[in-house]
């Protein structure tokens, strides 16, 4: 796990989960360049820790990780905070697991590999409804 030395208080948070550190550096530098502070980890298990010790306005999550996988991830949170936005993200997207994602609590979600449009779009977005 990384993170920013002290997250700035008017920038946003976003946990990346990932089990694939390039996905993570690439995705960590675009929330970057989007406003956000970025922490990281590499799998679910590590993320439930984290979003325990930290205030966290967005996780995206991977759906399929060796650990924990995405979906147990956003019912750990929604356990505990309904206003974190959730987006998934998975390289085996199907409608079934999108639906379970949206269902559980999730905003998005997102194919790999990524459209950096779209995912700058929705950063664009969360970021102005966290503001």
């Amino acid at each position: 796990m990384t993170s920013d030395p002290q997250p700035a208080p008017d920038r946003p948070l976003v946990l990346v989960v990932d089990d694939d550190p390039s996905v993570l550096a690439m995705l960590g530098r675009v929330a970057r360049r989007e406003g956000f502070d970025v922490l990281t980890c590499t799998g679910g298990r590590q993320a439930m820790e984290r979003m325990a010790e930290a205030r966290v306005d967005l996780v995206l999550v991977d759906l399929m990780m060796p650990d924990v996988g995405g979906l147990e991830v956003i019912k750990a949170i929604r356990a505990t905070d309904q206003s974190c936005r959730v987006v998934i993200m998975s390289g085996q997207a199907t409608i079934d697991s999108a639906v379970e994602a949206v269902k559980l609590g999730a905003r998005d979600y997102l194919t790999k590999p990524f459209d950096l449009h779209r995912l700058r779009d929705l950063l664009a977005d969360i970021k102005r409804d966290v503001s």
